[in-house]
């Protein structure tokens, strides 16, 4: 046996040990488990006797049994593992002492009635007759308290049901054991900055249970990173993801798939709801503005020259570009920060020689350069960080965000950059509309591009880029669509845990610039409409618009 901080039990005699307790809790709770739930069960144990600290994640169709499996192992666990403190040999290794003054478990649910429900029947089962017969044994000697808090155990184990509702306030506790019911439906931000730290000092297990959603959510990024690691682990590593669909849990349970049959009649197989709850298919695209696998289709790893018919070229740099003066005609966006917000501004070229025709409107090829971010609502300490950015590049037009706060930093930018096209955006329902309805199109159709490689994806700037554009989600506001970063309401949500959507804002209302030939922007009490003149005189560099000359250049 080797020594590790305590550690004497090896991880062979650790792992028999888990297989023994896990037919411990086969017994004590009377449960005869299918085969997939056994195996479920079983990695239960062994994470939480070899102190692994891993998140497992279990993905099961609706009613297969995962909240009995957890059931069955839990209030077992509360018996036996403080059993094992009190022996000499076991009790050497920290891992086993450490359970001497209990085993404590917290459920955490979208609400309290979700997370009771596992907490009842995990009392059920400690009550059950079975569990009486173990608790009899002479070497366990256990009397339960009786009245509601059944599973506040007299060897120091308990179990505690807690609501992760956006009003609650968990923060403080300490578990051995963090279970999570019905993850997809509760608040990323209470996951992780409240959820996950109560098991820091414990080294705990975390089990995330679920079915999939119309978005992405901290559920759906868990079974992601427990599925590709399983997978490239191989087989003789220990499992951390676990997914049983419909066709697993039918296999073992006759009534369930009589009940499967009638479900399909009734919903459809195709149906968004039986695909969800019994496929386990996420359908990110009904809930989301768009998928990660359409964006990163968008992305650049190694720089591209593409060459039009006429002989022009277009050159997609795979990296960030901090300057860029060579090429003429620049556009940009400013999406003006406000509260917990960031300032976002966007930089891009446009392949104005070379339109795209689709129904009778040109489209033009975009591809992103770069990103300034500047966090807070410090515009005044913010102003002259812009403009030093935006020097880097001969810009052609710029768009504003001149909603608000934005309106006068608009009329600041219009009159500084006199020989710049400076455009004002106002966000409504209508204009947003427009502006992710262009956006979209032409991320799908893969105009628009962004840098890919490596060096970009290590980018701070870069990873909120497309993390920011691939969890918004969409829904009709009558006849617009309305496209927003995942709302987290509630006291408990604090604004700087509150996901952003600024970097897709900024890239809208760039895109909404470039493509829109006829608009109209709702500034103040007046409707201001914009001709194809823009477009002609950028194209053209003529009429004005021109590349800002050396005397602009040492303005700045």
């Amino acid at each position: 046996m080797a020594n590790n901080d305590n550690r004497i039990i090896s991880r062979k005699d650790m792992l028999d040990l888990a297989d023994k307790a896990f037919q411990f809790c086969l017994t004590a709770s009377g449960i005869d488990l299918y085969p997939y739930q056994r195996e479920f069960g079983l990695r239960i144990c062994q994470s939480v006797l070899l102190e692994d600290g891993d998140e497992i994640t279990a993905l099961f169709s609706r009613q297969s049994g995962k909240t009995e499996t957890v059931s069955c192992v839990v209030p077992s666990l509360c018996v036996l593992l403080p059993t094992l403190a009190q022996v000499p040999d076991l009790a050497e290794d920290s891992r086993i002492s450490k359970f001497k003054d209990g085993f404590w478990c917290g459920i955490f649910a979208p609400n309290y009635e979700l997370a009771g429900i596992m907490h009842s029947r995990m009392a059920s089962r400690l009550t059950s007759t079975s569990m009486q017969e173990v608790l009899q044994d002479p070497d366990i000697d256990l009397q339960l308290n009786s009245g509601r808090k059944v599973l506040q155990l007299p060897n120091g184990s308990r179990v505690d049901s807690n609501s992760a509702g956006p009003h609650t306030a968990i923060e403080g506790k300490t578990y051995h054991l963090i279970i999570c019911e019905e993850t997809q439906d509760i608040a990323d931000y209470k996951i992780r900055k409240s959820i996950h730290p109560m098991g820091a000092a414990t080294s705990a297990t975390i089990i995330k249970i679920g079915t999939p959603a119309p978005r992405i959510c901290d559920f759906y990024e868990a079974c992601e990173r427990n599925r590709t690691r399983t997978l490239e682990a191989g087989q003789r590593a220990l499992k951390t993801h676990f997914e049983y669909d419909y066709t697993v849990a039918q296999q073992y349970n006759p009534r369930y798939e009589l009940y499967i049959k009638k479900e399909i009649e009734r919903l459809g197989y195709e149906s968004d709801d039986f695909r969800m709850s019994y496929r386990l298919h996420w359908i990110l695209e009904r809930g989301l503005f768009i998928t990660p696998e359409i964006l990163k289709e968008c992305g650049v790893r190694d720089r591209k020259t593409l060459r039009s018919d006429q002989g022009s070229s277009f050159v997609l740099s795979s990296g960030l570009s901090n300057v860029d003066r060579s090429t003429d005609n620049l556009i940009a966006s400013i999406d003006i920060g406000r509260h917990s917000d960031s300032t976002v501004v966007t930089v891009a070229k446009v392949w104005w020689d070379n339109p795209d025709t689709q129904a009778g409107e040109n489209r033009y090829r975009t591809h992103v350069l770069n990103w300034l971010e500047l966090q807070g609502d410090d515009h005044e300490r913010q102003y002259p960080q812009i403009l030093q950015f935006l020097s880097n590049y001969n810009l052609g037009s710029i768009v504003v965000d001149a909603t608000g706060r934005g309106d006068p930093i608009y009329d600041r930018i219009n009159a500084d950059l006199s020989d710049i096209e400076v455009w004002p955006f106002i966000f409504t329902q209508r204009s947003k509309h427009e502006g992710y309805t262009v956006l979209y199109q032409e991320i799908f159709n893969q105009r628009l591009t962004y840098p890919a490689s490596k060096g970009a994806q290590k980018s701070s700037k870069w990873r909120k880029f497309v993390q920011q554009t691939t969890t918004l989600e969409k829904n009709w506001k009558g006849k617009y669509m309305s496209v927003e970063a995942p709302q987290q309401k509630g006291k408990g949500a604090k604004a700087l845990d509150k996901p952003h959507d600024d970097y897709p804002d900024s890239l809208m209302m760039l895109c909404w610039l470039i493509h829109r030939k006829s608009w109209s922007i709702d500034y103040g009490d007046s409707l201001t409409r914009k001709s194809d003149i823009l477009y002609d005189r950028v194209r053209n560099r003529g009429s004005g618009i021109t590349a800002r000359s050396g005397a602009s250049r040492n303005r700045w």
